[in-house]
């Protein structure tokens, strides 16, 4: 059987969701009923670093998370071309001690 898959939001994801034009929301969503069902669906493109990790949206924005067991939570997101792979476990490492705190 397999297991159930938890999301959670912090409240700066939920702020910049909300912030976001409709047609990248709507693509949020889709991509996470597929992190819901299976985590390792070929379309979320996971990158992971110990507990930490993002997944695409699109090839223009990536969803940042924290992962303990079965429980995702979504930390918030960023274009793609904004972050190398340092600052992206930079800002992770940074929303996970504000998110968990």
């Amino acid at each position: 059987m397999a297991r159930r898959i938890v999301t959670e939001y912090t409240d700066t994801f939920r702020q910049s969701y909300r912030q976001l034009p409709e047609s990248i929301q709507k693509k949020i969503q889709k991509q996470l009923r597929f992190l819901s069902t299976d985590p390792s669906h070929r379309s979320l493109h996971i990158h992971k670093l110990n507990a930490e990790g993002d997944f695409y949206v699109d090839v223009h924005y990536r969803c940042f998370f924290h992962q303990k067991g079965n429980v995702y939570t979504l930390l918030t997101w960023a274009p793609t071309d904004l972050l190398t792979p340092i600052e992206n476990a930079e800002e992770v490492g940074r929303l996970e001690t504000d998110a968990l705190a």
